[in-house]
């Protein structure tokens, strides 16, 4: 029997004694041990239950994280259609901030150069692998055109480049 089934388990003259495992006993049960063990951890090291509940909950998300992109790597084997870029926006936010964003048709990470001149000596990315793609680009000058390009990489890297954008100005700033 499943340790998740909602239904008693059949039982046979042999096993009369064992008892049905359900959802509610299971999750009740595995709850109870990691509060146990969080409460006597947290007695023999001094920290607080939450901060201990709080680490072990942390490595638990690096293990679902690593997972989780060994599974995404191991799906992009069967993708043939290489990684594109459609839909480049950008949206000012103020006169020194911008968002940029842009899709992808397949999971990838995503990477901003901007700067003055086409050199794009400036740079946001991430390696979180995604199909929507926004990045902040704060600091600007107001009244100050910027240069940028966006790029994504997953089996393939992509770029789309030779764009630009220009600040707002602000009443009573001068360059």
């Amino acid at each position: 029997m499943l340790p998740f089934s909602n239904k008693p388990s059949k039982t046979n003259s042999r096993s009369s004694s064992r008892k049905s495992l359900t959802r509610e006993t299971w999750c009740g049960t595995s709850t109870n041990t990691v509060v146990n063990t969080a409460s006597g951890i947290a007695q023999k090291t001094g920290s607080t239950i939450s901060s201990v509940v709080f680490k072990v909950g942390e490595k638990v998300q690096d293990v679902s994280d690593t997972a989780g992109l060994a599974i995404i790597r191991f799906t992009y084997n069967f993708v043939s259609e290489p990684t594109k870029i459609a839909d480049v926006q950008v949206a000012i936010l103020s006169p020194t901030s911008v968002k940029v964003s842009w899709q992808t048709n397949h999971p990838a990470n995503g990477k901003v150069n901007y700067g003055l001149d086409r050199t794009y000596p400036f740079d946001v990315q991430s390696e979180k692998r995604v199909t929507h793609h926004e990045f902040a680009l704060a600091n600007l000058q107001p009244d100050t055109t910027y240069y940028f390009e966006v790029m994504s990489y997953n089996k393939n890297y992509v770029y789309d480049a030779n764009r630009e954008f220009r600040t707002p100005v602000v009443a009573g700033y001068s360059k």
